[in-house]
């Protein structure tokens, strides 16, 4: 798991896109083809929070943001 995480980390674009299809899959794609109501659909969404957890895969910037201190 470790490896996963890290290489999620050195890659933020491809975190994110995987974050976004997780995402996806667990609210839209889980509950159309097991279960078609709204517990369907909180349980994909829990199962999708459990995936991102699992393989780090979190919303991160591209970009490092660089503070203006004076």
């Amino acid at each position: 798991m470790k490896h996963i995480r890290k290489f999620f980390q050195q890659h933020p674009k491809l975190a994110s896109a995987m974050n976004l299809i997780v995402t996806l899959f667990g609210i839209f794609i889980f509950p159309f083809l097991f279960m078609k109501n709204v517990q369907g659909i909180v349980l994909g969404g829990l199962i999708a929070l459990l995936i991102i957890n699992v393989l780090g895969v979190q919303w991160r910037s591209a970009k490092t943001v660089k503070s203006h201190t004076e």
